[in-house]
């Protein structure tokens, strides 16, 4: 019965600094370098389709579903989540969706994201952010 109670008393403990310590690790979000593609947005003509965002931040343990772009006060999902030749993290957003809530003469994004990294062994959630300030311009003819 002791050993019984001395093993939950351990799993609680166990749980609650495992807790403590991945809200320790999300409170100060990791700043990473973005460059965002194409460097201008033109409104009124289509660029690619899509808004590319090569972060210098490995893609490894990187949830997709977590990574969004914020312009203003809209969140933009990624549309898809991979990694380079080198293992960093590439997002892509849809062009639409970006254009849709930009305007001249600039616009910042911010990528946020969360990531599961190892600390002594133990699954440790990390968020990241970077932030870029790119050029708007309206298609003329």
């Amino acid at each position: 019965m002791c050993r019984n109670i001395a093993f939950a008393v351990l799993f609680v403990a166990a749980f609650v600094f495992g807790s403590l310590a991945v809200y320790a690790a999300s409170e100060d979000p990791v700043r990473v370098d973005i460059q965002v593609a194409p460097q201008v947005l033109v409104l009124g003509a289509v660029q690619a389709g899509q808004v590319t965002i090569h972060v210098e931040y490995p893609r490894a343990g990187v949830i997709a579903d977590s990574v969004a772009l914020t312009i203003g006060n809209h969140v933009i999902p990624a549309i898809s989540v991979f990694a380079d030749s080198t293992g960093e993290l590439v997002a892509r957003f849809s062009e639409r969706a970006v254009k849709a809530v930009v305007g001249p003469p600039s616009a910042t994004l911010t990528l946020t994201g969360k990531r599961t990294v190892l600390v002594e062994g133990n699954p440790v959630s990390e968020t990241f952010i970077g932030t870029q300030t790119v050029p708007v311009r309206v298609w003329s003819k």
